[in-house]
């Protein structure tokens, strides 16, 4: 059966949604039908030119060719960024997820935590304990799909400026940024009501009853106490952000490929 990638040709040249929606109704609906006997005979000449399909023909043996060498970075400049949800299936044991919380929303701020998650186990950095560019590196370096809610516009700027070093690493990776995603598959507003909406539960809810779910007054209540306590409460909480992006992602995958 072939997987999400192989049923996307979004990266070909020349073809978009509507292209590619004729390519469907044409009867093919995967790489090795388009490349198939079938392939030529539905496409030749009614959807495109045979030198058209030859040239498509070699660049999906390329891709393919990718996915079996495991490079990721590829489909990041092929694919557009709506549809690198598409390479979780292939590239999912070297995926993660991140969740930061910072000082402010500003560029001027800085990230006070970072939680990074294989989707099982979550590693935090800590500023001023164990946040350190050239441990981030490590982690960024193994990865070969990126998730984060909201990723996009907050957290990626964020750690690139953090880090630079990290940055030429970041910038290959496909990033799946699971705001955009859940709005395609009907779920709209911030994580936490998402996350209800698709039951998702939280096993500690102190930060919401206490705090508003406020990350950024937890850690200020910690700086101004001492009191560990707080920054307990917010590796929790943070560490529930970074886990909860791996079933959300799969949720979202699920709704997608009924569409």
């Amino acid at each position: 059966m072939a997987r999400d990638i192989e049923r996307c040709f979004l990266l070909l040249p020349g073809v978009g949604s509507v292209k590619q929606q004729r390519l469907f109704s044409a009867g093919v609906s995967s790489w090795q039908e388009f490349r198939s006997e079938k392939g030529l005979e539905a496409l030749v000449p009614k959807v495109m030119s045979f030198d058209k399909w030859k040239r498509c023909c070699k660049l999906l043996d390329y891709a393919e060719e990718k996915l079996l060498l495991g490079d990721s970075s590829f489909f990041a400049g092929v694919l557009p960024r709506d549809e690198h949800w598409r390479l979780y299936e292939p590239f999912r044991e070297e995926t993660i997820f991140l969740d930061i919380e910072t000082t402010g929303a500003s560029r001027y701020d800085r990230i006070n935590m970072i939680g990074i998650s294989d989707g099982a186990d979550v590693r935090t950095m800590l500023r001023g304990f164990n946040m350190d560019e050239e441990l981030f590196l490590s982690q960024v370096k193994k990865a070969k799909l990126l998730v984060t809610f909201n990723g996009a516009s907050f957290d990626i700027p964020f750690l690139k400026r953090s880090f630079p070093k990290a940055k030429h690493f970041i910038e290959r990776i496909p990033h799946i940024d699971l705001r955009h995603l859940c709005a395609r598959a009907g779920l709209k507003g911030g994580l936490k009501n998402i996350e209800r909406e698709v039951g998702i539960t939280r096993k500690n809810r102190t930060v919401e009853r206490i705090f508003g779910g406020d990350p950024l007054l937890l850690w200020r209540t910690f700086i101004a106490s001492g009191d560990d306590y707080y920054l307990q409460l917010l590796i929790e909480y943070n560490e529930e952000d970074t886990l909860n992006l791996r079933p959300l992602l799969e949720h979202c995958i699920r709704v997608l490929r009924e569409k």
